[in-house]
C-alpha cells in the first residue's frame, strides 16, 4: 500500500513538472550574428502559450523593421497541447557597427515573460579590396549641384547597376526634409562598362525644390533585392522548378548607395525689392496685346507670358499703373511646368488682363520691370516687357439719365416732353393676349361628380400599374438572388470539375493548359462564390475578395502563393515534370475547400 502511495506521488510530482515544462515562454533568436551592410537579419520571435496580444519590436537607432510574416504550430507533450506562434521581422541597418535589441517584453498565460537581449555586428558593404564592377549590383546616387539657392530646382538621379537576373526588388528611395520632390515619369534603361564588366543600368530621376535654407542629408537610397546568384550551388538535379517554385539559387540582399549632403543657401537680402516676384531661375518674358485699337466702354486683353528654367508657381501678379484712365480686370493665372533630365524643371506662367478704358485718346501702358533671382549669376535681375499702346476712340460720356426721364435740366429748368412710345412697343401691346377669358375668372366652377369618377380611375390605374411593377421587380429579384446562392452552392463542383480536366491536360504532358484552366477554375470559384465579374479578375483582385469577406491572415497568404507557383508552372519550359503540376493542382483544390469551409462559417 506504501508503494502504491509513493508512485501516485511521484506521478503528481511528474504532472506538476510536466506543467511547469510547458508553461508559457517567450524567445528571440538571429539567423546570423555578424553580417554586411547589403544584408538583412531575421529575428524570429517564438512564443508559446497564449499571449495578450501582438509582440511590438523596440525602437533601434539606425534599424530599420518590417514584419515578415507568422507561424503557428500545435504540438501534444505527454497529455498536454502546446501552441507556438513565430514572428518574423526583417531588420535592415543603415550603417556598420555593433546593434543591440533589447529584450521584448509579453504577457504569456497571465505572466511576464521577456526574450534576452541580442547582439549582432555589421561591417562595410563588400570588402576593402573589392571593387564596384566585382559586385553583383551597386547602387550610385548623385546630385547635379551639391549648392543651391532657396528655390532653385535640382536634378536627384538613382542608378542601380545590375550584371545578375533580378527576380524581385523593393525600392527605398529617401528624400530630405524640407524640400518639394517633382518625380519624373518613366525610367531610362541602358547599359554601362564599369571596370572592364558590363552592366545594364535603370535610372530614376527627380527634381528636388529646397524651401528652406541650411544643410541637409540626402539619405542613401535603398533596394532590397533578391536575384539570382550564380555562385550558390544548386540543391537537386530539378532546379529548373525548384528555381521557380522556391528560392533556389536566389539571394536576397539589401544594396544601398553612399548618403550625400546639399547646401542651400538663402536667398540675398541685398538688392531685393519689395515687389520681387518670387521667380528664381533664369527667365524672358513677352506680352501681347489684342485688340491694339477700341472704344471708350469696350474690351481689350493683355496677354503676359513668363517663361524659363525654374518654377513658376509661386510668382506674384504683377500690377499694371494706369490710374483713372483705365479699368482692370485679372484673370486667374495658369502656370505649367514641365520636367526635363537635361535641363530641370521648364516653367511657365500666363497672365490674362482685360483693360477697359475710361478716357479715349492713345493709352500708353508703359513697361514691366520683373525682379527675378538669376541662379547662374547669384544676383537680381528685372526682366522688362514693353506691353505697348492701346488706341482708344469715342466719348465716354454716358447719356444723362435727366434728360432721358424728361426731368428739368440745371441749364434752363424747361421740362422735356417725354419721349414717345416706340412703334414695336405699341404693337406688342397689341399681340398681347388673355391667359384666360374674362368669364371663366369670374364664373364660379364646382367639380362634379363625373371629375371626382374620371379622377379616381386614373388614380386607381396609376397605383395597379405601380403595384404591378414592383412585385415583378421583387420577383425577377428573387429569382436572381435564387440563382445566385444556387450559383454559389454549385461553385466548389464546378471548380472540381475543371481541376478534373486540367488533370486529364496533364497527363498528356500539356503543362501550360492544365496551369490555365486551373487559374480559370479559381477565377470561377470567386465568380461565382461572390457574385462578381470572373474573366477579369487578377491576384490583387481575388485577395481583396477574401478581404472583403472576412478571410484575412493564412487563407490571403495561401491565395498569393498558390497563384504565384501557378505563374511560374505556366511560364516554365514544356519538359516541366508532371508531379510539380499534379502538387499545384492538389494545392488549388485544398485552398478553395479552405475558403468554402470558412464561407460557411
Amino acid at each position: 500500500m506504501a508503494r502504491i502511495g509513493k508512485l501516485a506521488g511521484i506521478l503528481v510530482f511528474l504532472m506538476f513538472y510536466a506543467g511547469s515544462i510547458l508553461a508559457g515562454t517567450v524567445t528571440g533568436e538571429l539567423d546570423k550574428p555578424e553580417g554586411s551592410l547589403e544584408d538583412q537579419f531575421v529575428y524570429t520571435l517564438a512564443v508559446q502559450g497564449s499571449a495578450d496580444g501582438d509582440p511590438q519590436f523596440p525602437d533601434v537607432p539606425g534599424l530599420s523593421v518590417r514584419q515578415a510574416g507568422t507561424s503557428q504550430s500545435v504540438s501534444i507533450i505527454n497529455g498536454r497541447m502546446s501552441r507556438e506562434v513565430q514572428y518574423q521581422f526583417v531588420l535592415t541597418p543603415s550603417k556598420e557597427g555593433t546593434y543591440t535589441i533589447p529584450p521584448i517584453v509579453m504577457k504569456i498565460d497571465g505572466k511576464q515573460e521577456q526574450t534576452l537581449p541580442l547582439e549582432f555586428r555589421v561591417m562595410p558593404a563588400g570588402s576593402a579590396t573589392q571593387g564596384r564592377s566585382d559586385r553583383p549590383i551597386f547602387i550610385e546616387r548623385s546630385l547635379a549641384k551639391d549648392k543651391v539657392y532657396v528655390g532653385e530646382p535640382v536634378l536627384s538621379s538613382i542608378r542601380v547597376f545590375s550584371r545578375v537576373r533580378i527576380v524581385g526588388a523593393q525600392p527605398d528611395f529617401r528624400y530630405p526634409d524640407g524640400f518639394q520632390v517633382k518625380k519624373i515619369d518613366g525610367e531610362r534603361n541602358y547599359t554601362k562598362v564599369v571596370d572592364g564588366q558590363e552592366f545594364t543600368v535603370t535610372e530614376i530621376n527627380a527634381i528636388l525644390i529646397p524651401g528652406k535654407e541650411g544643410k541637409f542629408e540626402v539619405p542613401a537610397a535603398g533596394l532590397d533585392v533578391r536575384f539570382v546568384d550564380q555562385s550558390k550551388p544548386r540543391r537537386s538535379t530539378r532546379s529548373l522548378l525548384e528555381d521557380l517554385w522556391g528560392p533556389g539559387n536566389t539571394t536576397e540582399k539589401h544594396f544601398r548607395s553612399a548618403a550625400t549632403t546639399i547646401e542651400v543657401l538663402p536667398l540675398p537680402v541685398a538688392g531685393r525689392r519689395a515687389n520681387f516676384s518670387g521667380l528664381v531661375g533664369e527667365f524672358s518674358g513677352r506680352a501681347e496685346l489684342a485688340p491694339a485699337s477700341v472704344k471708350v466702354g469696350e474690351t481689350a486683353t493683355l496677354t503676359l507670358t513668363i517663361q524659363g528654367r525654374g518654377a513658376t508657381t509661386g510668382m506674384a501678379d504683377p500690377e499694371l499703373g494706369l490710374g483713372d484712365k483705365a479699368k482692370i480686370y485679372k484673370d486667374k493665372p495658369q502656370s505649367t511646368d514641365s520636367l526635363d533630365a537635361n535641363q530641370g524643371v521648364l516653367g511657365q506662367r500666363s497672365f490674362k488682363i482685360a483693360i477697359v478704358p475710361t478716357v479715349d485718346g492713345a493709352l500708353n501702358l508703359g513697361a514691366l520691370n520683373i525682379q527675378y533671382f538669376n541662379t547662374a549669376l547669384g544676383q537680381y535681375q528685372d526682366m522688362v516687357i514693353e506691353l505697348g499702346q492701346l488706341q482708344v476712340t469715342g466719348s465716354a460720356a454716358p447719356v444723362d439719365p435727366q434728360a432721358a426721364t424728361g426731368a428739368p435740366t440745371p441749364l434752363d429748368n424747361k421740362p422735356t416732353p417725354a419721349p414717345s412710345a416706340p412703334a414695336e412697343v405699341r404693337s406688342l401691346g397689341s399681340d398681347l393676349l388673355e391667359p384666360h377669358p374674362m368669364e371663366r375668372l369670374h364664373k364660379p366652377h364646382a367639380i362634379g361628380t363625373g371629375d371626382r369618377l374620371v379622377a379616381s380611375a386614373w388614380l386607381l390605374a396609376t397605383l395597379a400599374f405601380l403595384g404591378w411593377g414592383g412585385w415583378k421587380h421583387w420577383i425577377r429579384r428573387q429569382g436572381a438572388q435564387r440563382d445566385q446562392r444556387k450559383k454559389a452552392d454549385r461553385a466548389l463542383k464546378a471548380a472540381s470539375r475543371q481541376l478534373n480536366e486540367a488533370r486529364v491536360l496533364l497527363d498528356r504532358h500539356d503543362v501550360q493548359a492544365a496551369v490555365g484552366l486551373a487559374q480559370s477554375s479559381i477565377r470561377q470559384y470567386m465568380g461565382d462564390k461572390f457574385s462578381i465579374k470572373a474573366s477579369a479578375l487578377t491576384l490583387r483582385d481575388l485577395e481583396q475578395q477574401l478581404l472583403q469577406h472576412g478571410l484575412a491572415g493564412p487563407t490571403v497568404e495561401e491565395m498569393r502563393r498558390v497563384w504565384q507557383n501557378l505563374d511560374q508552372l505556366r511560364f516554365a519550359a514544356s519538359t516541366a515534370e508532371q508531379n510539380f503540376g499534379r502538387e499545384a493542382l492538389q494545392k488549388v483544390d485544398q485552398l478553395l475547400a479552405e475558403v468554402e469551409q470558412r464561407c460557411a462559417h
